[in-house]
């Protein structure tokens, strides 16, 4: 993986310095024009990258909202740890409740930017990894069998990385999340 990031990094700076050196002809500008195309493809397969996890758990709606929504103790079945580092501003968890999610000193802040209780969730990083943008959609719709969760993570690293490699790391995080909250519901309903 590193050396995918690596080999673009190197025609990046290949390309870059191609368009800064050409020199005032016809010839040699489309030339430029042409690489500086190939840039700009270059880094958006770099730059942003989403997953989206569609499934049904079987508990009512209610349970698994609030099994996602509690994200003060999440860490009660998820592998790390979490709390609640400040309150929102109409309730405890709500929008603009900033949460740690992480192992030891070492995690993310997340901020509850929007929040319809029983039907979505959303939240961005504000501190603790080296991303531009990261959000977290979580929708919530009745299921025949359950309970229908969307879930959505889009990310824009601040550092070279393969889109690729990062949704595979979004689809880690959010099946890591998904499947505790399927085993605490199962617990809960």
């Amino acid at each position: 993986m590193m050396a995918v990031v690596h080999a673009e990094i190197v025609e990046a700076r290949r390309i870059n310095y191609h368009i800064s050196h050409t020199g005032t002809n016809r010839s040699t500008q489309i030339r430029a024009w042409r690489d500086l195309d190939r840039l700009s493809r270059l880094f958006e397969r770099i730059q942003m990258a989403s997953y989206t996890v569609d499934t049904v758990i079987e508990a009512p709606r209610d349970v698994v909202y609030s099994i996602f929504a509690d994200r003060e103790n999440n860490g009660d079945f998820l592998p790390i740890s979490t709390r609640l580092k400040s309150a929102g501003t109409t309730e405890r968890q709500g929008v603009g409740a900033v949460h740690f999610l992480g192992l030891g000193p070492l995690g993310v802040s997340e901020q509850i930017i929007d929040l319809v209780p029983g039907e979505r969730i959303v939240y961005k990083i504000v501190a603790g990894a080296p991303v531009k943008r990261h959000v977290g959609t979580i929708a919530f719709t009745d299921a025949a069998n359950g309970t229908r969760v969307v879930y959505t993570m889009e990310s824009e690293p601040k550092l070279p990385v393969p889109s690729k490699v990062l949704s595979l790391g979004l689809k880690a995080l959010i099946g890591a999340f998904v499947s505790g909250a399927r085993k605490e519901a199962a617990k809960r309903a």
